[in-house]
């Protein structure tokens, strides 16, 4: 009789434990991860090519004995439909969310992140959308370059910095930049129709600061930059990679190389060999394509993914969607520096002030040489 009433009592506390809510769980008989891109209108190759960069290996994987498929949704590069395909997506039970191409379909969503509860891995950077700690990005603001420029800057203890450029916006961001790398800055812009930039360059110029950063497209850097040697400025220069440029008149030029935008092609480069793994992997798939660096963005999200699956479920830990999403988020916070195809990515300040998760190493500095670009560090 002893040995029944322990066998049912047994039986009843499983059953309490097994069945309710607060304690059940379950093992994954499948990862489903939403996706939201545009794949038709306006911004349809780019996000073709992301969808791509997904499906490098197939559009079914196996993660350590889970089957993981991919829940595409097309917003129709029309940020007003990005909302409703993400909530519907949500609604069908992904387990994380990876969205946007741009800024645009990803600020509809900003709203929602907290209460969506599932970790949201964006293509885009977040600027002016404030924090969560369910968002990650591996996108980069446009300014990523401009910031590892500062940070040369100050590792070799200059203090006094001065920035000619066409965007006036860039003005506000310096001001709040500069005290971090204990920077003096100095701002001159000039409108885009100004293609003589003599009075904006001898003002600069006279003004005598260690280093200059001219940060705009063509033909504007060449003509800042060659006025500025004209009035005598003997200090460093830095710029912005730009593939219009003519090296040969910029002799001396520090130059950052943004492989946010441009395909590493320079050995040198911190994620050169991830990166040609992976174009070796998606033309054998898919052929060449304009917007590689995009499917790169894409595969680099899905991989980070993948590790912060290993690290949260392990080998088939039983685990049910809500603690699995929070597992997501830790491991993806908690997650060491790793280099990917197109950046080298660290989420460790997801919680505080870090807004992207691209880290500065991966813009390195070249130096114009001969018509050439020489790697500096």
């Amino acid at each position: 009789m002893t040995l029944v009433k322990t066998f049912v009592a047994s039986l009843y506390i499983f059953l309490f434990f097994a069945f309710s809510p607060a304690y059940s769980q379950v093992y994954l008989s499948e990862f489903r991860i939403g996706v939201v891109l545009p794949l038709s209108g306006v911004l349809a190759e780019v996000g073709q090519a992301q969808a791509n960069g997904l499906k490098v290996f197939g559009e079914r994987l196996n993660w350590y004995g889970v089957p993981v498929s991919f829940v595409i949704r097309d917003d129709r590069s029309d940020p007003s439909q990005t909302l409703s395909e993400a909530q519907a997506l949500v609604s069908s039970g992904v387990q994380v969310l990876i969205c946007c191409t741009s800024v645009e379909a990803l600020s509809v969503l900003a709203n929602y992140w907290n209460s969506w509860q599932l970790p949201i891995i964006s293509l885009s950077y977040r600027e002016g959308l404030g924090y969560s700690p369910w968002f990650f990005s591996v996108g980069l603001d446009g300014w990523g370059g401009l910031e590892r420029i500062l940070s040369d800057i100050s590792g070799q203890g200059l203090l006094n910095v001065a920035i000619l450029s066409q965007d006036a916006g860039l003005r506000v961001w310096l001001e709040q930049k500069s005290p971090s790398y204990n920077l003096y800055p100095l701002f001159q812009s000039y409108s885009p129709n100004n293609l003589d930039l003599k009075p904006e360059s001898l003002y600069v110029a006279t003004r005598n600061p260690q280093a200059i950063i001219l940060w705009d497209e063509e033909p504007w850097l060449t003509r800042a930059y060659l006025s500025l040697r004209q009035w005598g400025y003997g200090g460093l220069i830095y710029g912005n990679y730009s593939p219009q440029s003519s090296l040969s008149a910029l002799e001396g030029l520090i130059m950052v190389y943004d492989s946010s935008h441009y395909s590493p092609s320079y050995q040198e480069q911190p994620n050169w060999l991830a990166f040609q793994d992976f174009r070796q992997a998606y033309e054998a798939r898919y052929g060449q394509g304009p917007y590689l660096v995009a499917a790169a963005l894409s595969y680099d999200a899905l991989n980070l993914l993948k590790e912060a699956f290993n690290r949260s479920l392990g080998n088939g830990v039983a685990m049910n969607n809500q603690q699995l999403g929070y597992a997501l988020r830790d491991a993806l916070v908690a997650m060491p520096q790793r280099v990917g195809a197109r950046a080298i990515y660290d989420f460790i300040d997801n919680y505080g002030n870090s807004p992207s998760a691209i880290r500065l190493e991966s813009f390195p500095l070249f130096r114009v040489i001969a018509g050439h670009l020489e790697y500096v560090r």
